[in-house]
């Protein structure tokens, strides 16, 4: 999910800010002195005019915030415990210093071992006591205390909430010892708890258990079925042939969770239509993966999670696994906040489930940032003045910073609606598309911004689901066979890609892109070493990574005939069958249009000469909401971006290898790889290697150990072709004649051009800048 613009520089893992960066011009201006109320000193006013491209903003909750843009409408409200601040004579140009912190923390393993699940010998590196500044506010003046720590931490992973950015403390680097268990709460699936439809005992009085528990159809809660999918199937099921009448009366029972006991009436309607062709005629057995039951032993009460207050302004953190150095502040000791008494006023239920409307209105948001939220127009506006309780604004740490007195945001889809208002004056910033470049790509206000974020394209390989799309003449399950997905891999020339579809993108070959850094001390990259090297090479064939190319259009033209022959063997596709691809992206410009058309005349080129000539054509579905349609099995194909905490590459394997997947139809936690780990060959399921990886036994194993897991399992995902690296993003961009950044060069990942708002300066005040653009008759010249 690309991700740009305006924000603080958060610690959090995932929410790192890239931001536009521009040339800096020696002697330009001078930083404005900060001040309260909102104002530079002679009541001057410096606003920074961003824009979002996405006008479905569903929540900027520190616990529920999905897209990029609701990112950036929390990230100026926020400040972290501890940051990464530029610093040009620093080694690596950064410091880490306190910000919410009073101090850096203090080990204090040792006071607790025993407790928590720390081993009673341990020393250092499970428990951390961080102690809070006394002067923190809420944009209200209300106190900050470790209170509120404590509170938002809970609100994270509570059971009754499951919100969507609970993974920030459960199966990462910051994993909180207990959370995962916390969060699951007593009442879950049945499947992922390893049971199987024989454990359904029915007992004398006629109610259905699992071992002594009761148990009920997950009707309107997630659940994980025996194919490894996760989904709510009251959703499925009136759009999959469940008939209205089954359906109401079946919603009917439902309780405030969305189960439904299971008696033997609801089985008999439930299990005529998981049996019929509507669904994909399961068995019997398969009706597990549609169980849930109650499991009191399975409880962990708060009071065993390792968070919790030490006096009023200190807070302990308990990992489950040791955390030390650059990655205990790198996504380790969490920050984020949310105010009790709004998230609390805005709890409801919805379904089987609570959730808080926090975050959705300025009446519901509440900063503890530099910056507060006072107006906002759903879809359309935002604005963003100074906050006049945030500390930093009279501590002295943070002199010559912060100019920047407002943060208007304006939702503007159109990239050529952008760009005209951009060079009228009315954006301070504009991200450039392929079109653009012939005329802005060497503009001395244009920089080149080397990001994480991966472009690649990803496959629906669900049969039952893609069978109930296709229409008389149109086949789509082909997307099932490997042949087919590896075909159209081989057929995609990388190069003419990025040359004809992007601004500037490089060819991608792997997952994870050429800007993670695997060592941080070091700014080593991933793809540089050679784990990371082989893997590409095994699964490209190639020698060595220069001979990378990943374009094979004879192997593909092979490919597409075995996967035509053995769909047609098996009666999924037929004589004069078209294959069309649904591909679902944003918005209808040039630039997605070009991506969709690329597709097709790649694949068309494959298939000359084969029984699919002329047969394929990929189909552009404008769809704003298109990474959570593909989550729900709705498309048959996505172009997606992954990226974010640049400096942490094994974080991204979550993207793949959890429930955050988009690849619909993708058993991440069936699907097995066998990796060689210090002599052994093991085998484990992604999902397996990924929480090995993240918090269980190779957490903190050594550098090659964790880099060998890294590459095995890219290269496991890589050969299952469900997703299809294609570019790695270099974000052209345009910043605007009066603004200046921190650094006249790129820094690194965590800095890069010290361009986020705190190190922003003008030239011109909004007043001047106005009659400065009025002067060119707002037809700026760049």
């Amino acid at each position: 999910m690309k991700k740009k613009l305006v924000a603080i520089l958060l610690v959090a893992a995932m929410v790192l800010s890239l931001v536009a960066c521009g040339e800096k011009k020696s002697g330009e201006n001078t930083p404005g002195t900060p001040s309260t109320g909102g104002d530079t000193e002679g009541g001057k006013k410096y606003t920074y005019h961003a824009y979002l491209t996405n006008a479905q903003i569903n929540s900027f909750s520190p616990t529920d915030w999905q897209t990029n843009a609701e990112s950036q409408l929390m990230g100026s409200c926020m400040s972290s415990l501890y940051d990464f601040a530029y610093n040009p004579d620093a080694k690596n140009e950064y410091d880490l210093v306190p910000e919410m912190a009073a101090a850096m923390p203090e080990d204090v393993t040792a006071q607790y071992a025993g407790q928590y699940g720390i081993p009673a010998d341990a020393t250092e590196g499970y428990a951390w006591k961080v102690t809070l500044r006394q002067d923190l506010k809420w944009d209200d003046g209300t106190p900050i205390t470790s209170a509120d720590y404590v509170y938002t931490v809970q609100q994270f992973i509570n059971p009754e909430m499951k919100n969507y950015r609970a993974d920030s403390y459960i199966g990462n680097v910051g994993e909180i010892y207990n959370a995962a268990k916390y969060f699951e709460g007593t009442f879950g699936a049945a499947a992922p708890r390893g049971k199987q439809w024989s454990d359904v005992v029915k007992g004398a009085d006629g109610k259905y258990t699992i071992d002594g528990h009761e148990a009920f159809l997950a009707w309107g809660m997630n659940t994980t079925l025996v194919s490894g999918d996760v989904l709510v199937i009251k959703d499925y099921a009136a759009k999959y042939g469940m008939s209205e009448e089954t359906y109401n009366w079946l919603d009917g029972l439902a309780d405030a969770r969305g189960a439904i006991e299971l008696t033997d009436e609801v089985i008999e309607k439930f299990f005529e239509w998981t049996s019929s062709d509507d669904w994909g005629n399961e068995t019997e057995e398969e009706l597990i993966g549609y169980i849930a039951y109650d499991d009191p032993s399975m409880a962990v009460t708060w009071d065993e999670v390792g968070y919790f207050a030490d006096g009023d302004y200190a807070f302990v953190q308990v990992f489950a696994n040791p955390c030390i150095g650059f990655y205990l502040y790198y996504g380790g000791l969490h920050g984020d906040l949310v105010k009790k008494d709004l998230y609390e006023a805005n709890k409801k239920q919805v379904g089987a489930l609570v959730k808080s409307s926090y975050g959705t209105s300025v009446d519901t948001f509440a900063s503890y940032g530099p910056y507060k939220m006072d107006q906002y127009q759903e879809g359309k506006y935002a604005h963003f003045t100074r906050n006049e309780n945030w500390y930093g604004y009279t501590d002295g740490n943070h002199e010559g910073m912060y100019q920047t007195t407002d943060i208007d945001f304006q939702v503007v889809e159109e990239q050529s609606t952008r760009l005209s208002l951009f060079l009228q004056g009315k954006l301070d910033e504009v991200d450039l598309v392929s079109d653009n470049i012939p005329d802005y790509g060497l503009s001395e206000y244009t920089w080149y911004l080397p990001q994480s974020y991966n472009a690649e394209f990803a496959w629906n390989t669900n049969y039952d689901v893609l069978k109930s799309r296709e229409t008389e003449g149109v086949c789509k399950t082909i997307f099932c066979n490997i042949n087919w997905r590896k075909a159209f891999a081989l057929s995609l020339d990388r190069q003419e890609y990025c040359k004809s579809c992007t601004s500037g993108f490089s060819p991608s070959f792997g997952i994870i892109s050429d800007y993670y850094i695997y060592d941080p001390e070091n700014l080593a990259k991933y793809r540089s070493t050679p784990q990371a090297q082989a893997c590409l090479c095994d699964v490209y064939g190639a020698n060595s990574v220069d001979e990378l190319s990943g374009y094979d259009i004879e192997e593909a033209r092979r490919l597409l005939q075995v996967a035509y022959d053995e769909c047609y063997a098996a009666g999924d596709i037929k004589d004069g069958d078209m294959v069309v691809i649904e591909f679902h992206i944003r918005s209808a410009e040039p630039e997605n249009q070009r991506a969709v058309d690329f597709c097709t005349a790649s694949m068309l080129k494959a298939a000359e000469g084969t029984s699919l000539e002329g047969r394929i054509k990929f189909e552009l579905i404008a769809d704003p909401d298109y990474y959570n349609n593909a989550k729900q099995g709705a498309c048959d194909f996505i172009k997606e971006n992954w990226g974010g905490a640049a400096m942490n590459p094994f974080t991204m394997m979550g993207c793949y290898c959890t429930d955050k997947s988009n690849e619909f139809g993708f058993k991440y936690d069936q699907y097995k790889a066998t990796i060689n780990v210090n002599g052994e060959n093991i085998e484990k399921t992604m999902y397996e290697w990924y929480v090995a990886l993240l918090s269980g036994e190779y957490a903190n194993a050594d550098a090659d150990t964790r880099l060998a897991i890294l590459a095995g399992i890219e290269k496991a995902l890589l050969l299952y072709y469900h997703i299809v690296p294609v570019a790695s993003y270099t974000e052209p961009y345009m910043r605007s004649q009066r603004v200046t950044y921190g650094a006249d060069h790129f820094v690194n990942a965590l800095i890069e051009f010290a361009q986020s708002v705190q190190y922003i300066t003008y030239s011109m005040d909004d007043a001047e800048w106005e009659e400065y653009c009025k002067q060119q008759n707002n037809q700026l010249t760049y």
